[in-house]
């Protein structure tokens, strides 16, 4: 039986340890956060291909109110680890590329 990739797709997300059924609207909020910062990055460098560490410096460096979900009030990103956990769903989803450190916008 071949498994097509649309149900790959959705078992890698299902398979997230941080982001279950019932957080997928939060997932996508934040997914729409880290793309318009990448879009912004990539902008201003001119460039298609960011280095992972300089969109968390980009993101460490915005206000607090700007960090903030203006919904639910809670930070977009409590960590490095999410900013790549969000990265790689997003690369399940071709948004973008992951090589090793660093993101490419497809």
């Amino acid at each position: 039986m071949k498994i097509d990739e649309e149900q790959q797709v959705r078992e890698l997300l299902q398979g997230s340890a941080r982001y279950d059924a019932g957080s997928q609207a939060r997932l996508m909020t934040v997914k729409k956060f880290v793309y318009k910062l990448l879009s912004d990055a990539t902008s201003a460098t001119g460039a298609s291909r960011v280095p992972i560490s300089t969109l968390w410096q980009r993101y460490f460096k915005l206000p607090d109110a700007e960090q903030l979900n203006t919904e639910s009030g809670a930070a977009f990103l409590n960590g490095k680890d999410e900013l790549i956990d969000a990265l790689q769903h997003m690369e399940a989803e071709d948004l973008v590329a992951l090589d090793g450190d660093h993101v490419i916008v497809t």
